[in-house]
């Protein structure tokens, strides 16, 4: 058995971690940098570093009485390909890392004021004075798209 940097399990020896991100907190790709892994019924349409995201304009809003600064969750869907959906399902953690988490948001609470907030950590975590914080996604790994 050989254990994987970033996967919480042992693998079967010779076996090799996915090369496109996977799912959950911490998404990380085979390389050990974080990625957001972007679905549709299981197939993975795409995957985006850190620095993809970084690359995207960025939006400050104030939420949570706090400040944050990231792209738009609408233009993170853009650049992996996606116009149009009837909703996404966004999964990571809940806020305290201790559960694993997803908000599901219609395509009407997606709007310009939904953001991929980046953290100091190199990870990201859904933000909006629209959404109670509790709410809140951390450590996003996955956009499960719905069209």
């Amino acid at each position: 058995m050989t254990i994987v940097q970033g996967c919480s399990g042992a693998q079967p020896e010779g076996s090799r971690p996915p090369a496109t991100p996977t799912a959950g907190p911490g998404s990380q790709t085979a390389s050990g940098g974080y990625a957001l892994r972007v679905t549709e019924g299981g197939k993975v349409l795409a995957g985006l570093s850190l620095q993809d995201i970084e690359k995207l304009p960025s939006l400050k809003l104030t939420a949570d009485g706090k400040a944050q600064e990231g792209p738009t969750l609408l233009s993170v869907l853009n650049r992996a390909g996606v116009t149009d959906f009837k909703r996404v399902i966004v999964v990571g953690m809940q806020r305290g890392r201790i559960h694993s988490a997803s908000l599901p948001l219609d395509r009407a609470k997606v709007t310009d004021r939904v953001i991929l907030d980046v953290n100091k950590r190199g990870q990201t975590k859904l933000a909006s004075p629209g959404i109670p914080s509790e709410l809140w996604i951390v450590d996003v790994g996955e956009l499960e798209v719905e069209r």
